[in-house]
């Protein structure tokens, strides 16, 4: 651009002289009879023109230091008000994105990078069986699995644990539970099952409800927990305890629904008591089931088909749903959910706010998804995932590491980049607010709002960490905000995030930039915003202060209140405002009841207008049990004694902390038609 300028400027600068040197060469102009004060006047603009050239190149050399992406606040109070840049691509955190299987238990070896190290794909599922890895009684055989543990955490991947426990022989793949402990304690065969018209079983269903067998599975359960205890690149486990693969359809026959029910809670508790202590995600899959030759009968083929109640009650997941760390994973994304039952139990889910990632599989391999008249082509299958299920993880088309390569070579490349974008959760500040001048010793708030624009969640307790940075780079000053939980943001919220600062005397006069970053318990930035700046580092400069002891306290831009205050406060008629409060919900999961829609509530209410002026209404669950922030946003009517509230609807008290209320530039609409 500024070669553009310069180009510019000598051009016309030259047009100007030949003007005065050689008068004669100019073109005859017959609407002007006057060719002096023509020339006159074309002189004056060719220079004029020239030296606007000259101007833009100075100001774009000397303030190209000025991100284009900031926009000073038009009050000029005293505050920078910046919109940070926004940036695609793949963020690389943790608790999110594509996941290849390695070690198929179907095959019993690991890839191991035979087919590249996959860099589309930040997770790798570790899929084995407790057959193969306690091959005799109380002898573990880790090998093959730390093996491939150990490569790809050096590759910077993430480790999800699917080992299957269930009891199931498999002819055309292994057993699930070890040969050694069916044959040594003669646990049964319940069932045969067969498909098609083969004499040949499908598989052979054992009993899991054999006294050693469950056992058995709490000691190499425990095993298993001590053997992963520890290490950081496992974040998840999950229960596949029942059915095919684990998968919990197609198990054994019970005597009734209920003794279904108990048998797969036992099995539950046995996963999560092992593993609660770890603080690792466990997920169990939301399957319905298809068969309809099971006893008693739970297959969604009958007629009458089960209510969404007793899908949940008969595979147990109303009861998983009560317990801390348990979420869900569906092996059916692209072509296999269904409304009435998984697809309303992720819903529900998303609902609940519960503080656990979901996680999904693309059920089809490549070359089924794009024969001729698929349910989904491939993109709409993903999509499907997406905003379906909503899930932080999900499996590859293809499942194995092998058919994520193949993808990539056929220029399905980016497959992979819209689910990068959109699985688990993306974080990203929208604007910041703070003072251009402030003084040692004086406290001042920094204004952050965030937004989530992928369709999971985030779920680490990790707090906000604002910094002042020196002009030789160095971190002069640094303090958390341990209260900006940022779990409740989904997918269309914000979040307004108020950061209260003391700068300490000792901090020298000088101008500073601010940063932000995501800190983990040591301190150091560990999840990567979708803003531009240094994504390695994960420090996100937000802009300038100067700081002197010269400088006057600011006045702060928002209003803050206690919940007893705010009940009494007047809003002003006709005035938009954004509401940030801190808030603990007092909701027992234990309690919990999928298909129950009470919540909490907030809204603004005129008692002179009645119940058509009331505004800003929000509803929500939250069954977490955790201090949690919310922002919402609204506009008051021609009334001017509205009043906010907050109120729990059948679903248990709810403690209210600090408020924020600010007036906004009015950029809210009224869409009634009025």
């Amino acid at each position: 651009m500024n070669i553009i300028f310069i180009v510019l400027f000598f051009l016309l600068m030259l047009v100007g002289i030949l003007t005065i040197v050689k008068r004669k060469s100019i073109l005859k102009i017959r609407l002007i009879k006057d060719k002096k004060i023509f020339l006159l006047i074309f002189r004056i603009f060719s220079f004029l023109l020239a030296f606007v050239c000259l101007g833009s190149f100075v100001f774009n050399s000397f303030f190209s230091n000025v991100p284009l992406t900031t926009m000073k606040n038009e009050t000029n109070n005293g505050y920078s008000l910046v919109f940070p840049q926004k940036i695609n691509g793949n963020l690389h955190n943790p608790g999110e994105g594509w996941v290849a299987i390695e070690e198929p238990t179907y095959a019993g070896h690991s890839n191991l990078g035979a087919d590249g190290d996959i860099p589309m794909v930040d997770n790798i599922s570790l899929s084995s069986s407790w057959a193969l890895i306690e091959t005799a009684e109380g002898v573990f055989d880790w090998s093959n699995v730390d093996r491939t543990v150990d490569y790809w955490a050096k590759k910077g991947k993430y480790i999800n644990l699917r080992i299957t426990t269930d009891t199931l022989v498999l002819p055309y793949t292994s057993e699930g539970a070890p040969p050694w402990l069916i044959e040594k304690y003669s646990i049964k065969t319940k069932q045969y099952r067969f498909d098609g018209t083969s004499p040949i079983p499908t598989y052979e269903a054992i009993d899991v409800t054999d006294e050693n067998y469950l056992r058995y599975l709490d000691i190499f359960l425990n095993e298993m927990k001590n053997h992963f205890k520890g290490n950081k690149a496992v974040d998840t486990v999950e229960i596949l305890g029942f059915g095919v693969w684990g998968e919990w359809h197609s198990g054994i026959d019970f005597i009734s629904y209920e003794d279904r029910n108990n048998a797969l809670k036992t099995i539950i508790n046995k996963y999560v008591n092992a593993y609660k202590e770890l603080n690792i995600s466990m997920v169990i899959s939301a399957a319905w089931e298809y068969r309809d030759d099971l006893d008693p009968n739970v297959s969604v083929n009958q007629y009458p088909k089960p209510t969404y109640e007793e899908y949940l009650h008969w595979s147990a997941f109303d009861y998983a749903m009560t317990l801390d760390g348990v979420s869900f994973r569906r092996n059916a994304g692209a072509g296999a959910l269904k409304y009435d039952y998984d697809r309303r139990l992720f819903s529900d889910y998303i609902r609940s706010n519960k503080r656990e990632p979901l996680m999904a599989e693309y059920y089809s391999n490549f070359d089924d998804q794009i024969k001729a008249n698929p349910v989904f082509n491939v993109m709409e299958g993903i999509d499907d995932i997406l905003f379906q299920l909503r899930p932080n993880n999900s499996t590859v088309l293809g499942w194995a590491n092998t058919n994520v390569q193949k993808l990539y070579d056929l220029g399905y490349g980016y497959l992979y980049e819209r689910g990068n974008e959109k699985l688990g959760y993306r974080l990203s500040i929208d604007k910041a607010r703070f003072p251009k001048g402030v003084k040692q010793n004086s406290q001042f708030s920094i204004l952050t709002t965030f937004s989530n624009t992928s369709v999971g969640r985030y779920f680490y307790d990790y707090p906000i960490m604002i910094s002042f940075i020196d002009d030789k780079g160095e971190i002069k000053y640094s303090q958390l905000n341990k209260d900006a939980n940022l779990k409740t943001l989904v997918n269309g919220e914000t979040l307004d995030v108020y950061t209260n600062i003391t700068i300490p005397n000792e901090i020298a006069d000088g101008n500073y930039k601010i940063a932000l970053s995501i800190v983990d318990n040591d301190n150091k930035p560990c999840i990567a915003l979708g803003n531009g700046g240094d994504n390695n580092d994960k420090i996100y400069v937000l802009g300038n202060v100067n700081i002197s002891a010269n400088n006057s306290a600011v006045t702060p831009i928002e209003k803050k209140l206690t919940f007893e205050e705010l009940k009494n406060y007047n809003l002003k008629a006709n005035t938009a405002y954004r509401f940030t409060f801190n808030y603990t919900p007092k909701f027992d999961l234990k309690n919990y009841k999928f298909g129950n829609y009470d919540g909490y509530e907030v809204f603004a209410q005129s008692a002179k207008g009645g119940e058509d002026a009331r505004v800003g209404y929000n509803k929500w669950q939250d069954v977490s049990g955790e201090k949690s922030l919310k922002t919402i946003c609204f506009k008051t009517d021609s009334f001017s004694d509205y009043k906010l509230n907050i109120t729990s609807s059948n679903f248990g008290e709810i403690e209210i902390g600090d408020c924020i209320l600010e007036e906004t530039s009015g950029y809210l609409e009224n869409f009634a038609g009025d």
